[in-house]
């Protein structure tokens, strides 16, 4: 949901996902005992803007 305080006059945000990655992640810090490896997943995302002053529907179409 876009915002839990109802804010938004839509109550949805809207992305595409453009891919899905995963990495074995290695932490390495001066306190650091052992090089244990850890599975990260990433999500690449566009997010879609909600352009409200523009007019949609089918009362707004017609065929050229």
């Amino acid at each position: 949901l876009a915002d839990r305080d109802g804010s938004e006059k839509h109550p949805f945000c809207y992305a595409c996902i453009l891919g899905i990655y995963h990495a074995n992640v290695i932490y390495v810090s001066p306190g650091s005992r052992d090089y244990q490896s850890w599975r990260q997943d990433f999500l690449w995302v566009c997010w879609f803007e909600l352009l409200l002053d523009q007019c949609a529907g089918w009362q707004h179409t017609a065929l050229d």
